[in-house]
């Protein structure tokens, strides 16, 4: 919070401090080698205006850098500066479900047929990754689908496994709808803690 406060300052003097911030991690192969520098200046940039200039940058980075991590924030931030949503469906493709559930989050709040389509191909994909698939059905749940995003979220919580139950809970407890509430409290009665643990989080959430 302190860098960003301090970033949007130095902004009002240099436009273009998301570009420079972002050029400094990509040029320099020591910098770019610490993940943890490089998230940081990823977040900074992020909450900065006219995130649309870094978009070649952050292009880069989502598509060659060799840290999944990285390259799933720029992803998600790069996404959402791209009108034309080509990135998307490209990191759709990426060997990462991190990546990929990124590319999924950065539709979030679209309602046009293309978005849909993403989400629908997403939460359908066979042994598709749990994060993928609850990312989609949030954003079949934003863009108007409710109905089948919560019958399909209310089946995947019934689901042979932890990953999936555990990514279900988070959902339904990101998304905030009562009539996740029983499903929770089955799912909190779990005898593996992750399970348990995300479902009562949710369900308190939800209940706040």
């Amino acid at each position: 919070e302190n860098a960003v406060k301090v970033t949007r300052l130095v902004a009002h003097a240099e436009p273009m401090l998301n570009v420079v911030l972002l050029k400094s991690v990509w040029t320099d192969r020591e910098l770019l080698a610490n993940r943890i520098a490089v998230l940081r200046v990823l977040s900074v940039a992020e909450r900065l205006e006219a995130l649309s200039r870094a978009l070649p940058l952050l292009v880069q980075m989502a598509r060659s850098s060799g840290d999944h991590f990285i390259r799933s924030k720029a992803t998600l931030l790069a996404a959402k500066a791209q009108a034309d949503g080509r990135l998307v469906i490209e990191q759709l493709k990426d060997q990462s479900p991190r990546v990929r559930a990124n590319a999924v989050e950065a539709l979030w709040g679209q309602r046009t047929k293309a978005a849909i389509q993403v989400f629908e191909a997403a939460a359908a994909k066979a042994g598709e990754h749990h994060r993928v698939v609850v990312n989609a059905l949030v954003g079949l749940y934003l863009a108007g689908r409710q109905d089948e995003a919560i019958r399909l979220l209310k089946k995947l919580s019934l689901a042979h496994s932890s990953g999936m139950q555990t990514a279900a809970a988070w959902a339904m407890g990101y998304l905030q709808d009562p009539c996740f509430l029983k499903d929770l409290a089955q799912l909190s009665d779990s005898t593996d803690l992750a399970i348990a643990r995300m479902a009562a989080l949710a369900k308190l959430n939800i209940e706040v």
